[in-house]
């Protein structure tokens, strides 16, 4: 987690990187993110998402291409 916070515009600003393993092959999954939050960018294996969306508390993303089962995983939000 890299965060940033810009005092005189009350700005809170920053880059998660999430590590995980596929259980199944995978297209698409969802995460928990705070409405108070904004998105602007999402990859995967440093492959852009093909698309992602931020709804009632989730953001949910799909990935370019599928991912095997066992597949390695690097989420950067």
């Amino acid at each position: 987690l890299d965060l940033e916070y810009e005092v005189g515009i009350n700005r809170l600003s920053g880059t998660a990187t999430i590590t995980a393993v596929t259980v199944t092959e995978l297209a698409e999954f969802t995460l928990d993110l705070s409405a108070a939050l904004s998105v602007s960018k999402v990859s995967v294996n440093g492959k852009r998402a093909a698309r992602f969306s931020c709804r009632a508390g989730k953001l949910r993303v799909t990935l370019a291409t599928k991912l095997a089962t066992g597949a390695a995983m690097s989420i950067v939000v």
